[in-house]
């Protein structure tokens, strides 16, 4: 079954299990980001995933990828729980 068949108030249940690993190749530094987390939902328990890429070895390349990893996470903590509260 996937989340197309639920109904209204039902719930899928999923485990996950998470690993991570990087290779800077030939730069001197790795400047991608991850994020993950999961949020209290009233349906549930919400997952979110990403993979933030850096800038390609540029100065600073990394801060970008970290910068999209801080605003994910503040908006899936915060921002997103609050969101599904009202529109349940």
């Amino acid at each position: 079954m996937h989340s197309g068949q639920l109904k209204k108030g039902q719930a899928l249940f999923m485990r996950f299990y998470i690993a991570c690993m990087n290779d800077a190749g030939r730069r001197s530094a790795n400047q991608d980001s991850l994020f993950y987390a999961v949020a209290e939902c009233p349906e549930g328990n919400c997952f979110c995933a990403a993979v933030c890429d850096g800038m390609g070895g540029m100065s600073r390349g990394g801060d970008a990828g970290s910068a999209a990893v801080r605003l994910i996470d503040r908006w899936f903590l915060g921002e997103y729980p609050q969101l599904r509260r009202k529109r349940s």
